[in-house]
């Protein structure tokens, strides 16, 4: 199994801290926890998986309205908010 790069995952939170989100518990502010820990194994060597599922909490005390993320410097995409 390939793990994420410490890269993708330095990537993925400079996206979100630049969207006004904070990676670590902040006392009056968004956060986001990512469940699991930083590096995550998805697949076999040689049977690379298409989509993985990053799970994890947001949580605002003003609320979280919606939520999305960049990947390589892309487009933001919208990510699926639960009923919790």
């Amino acid at each position: 199994m390939k793990p994420i790069s410490n890269a993708w995952m330095r990537s993925f939170a400079v996206a979100l801290v630049a969207a006004g989100w904070a990676v670590a518990a902040v006392a009056a502010g968004p956060v986001i926890d990512i469940w699991y820990g930083g590096t995550q194994s998805f697949g076999q060597t040689g049977n690379p998986q298409i989509w993985v599922n990053i799970l994890g909490n947001a949580s605002d005390p003003d609320g979280v309205t919606d939520l999305s993320y960049t990947l390589n410097g892309g487009a933001p995409q919208p990510l699926s908010m639960g009923p919790n």
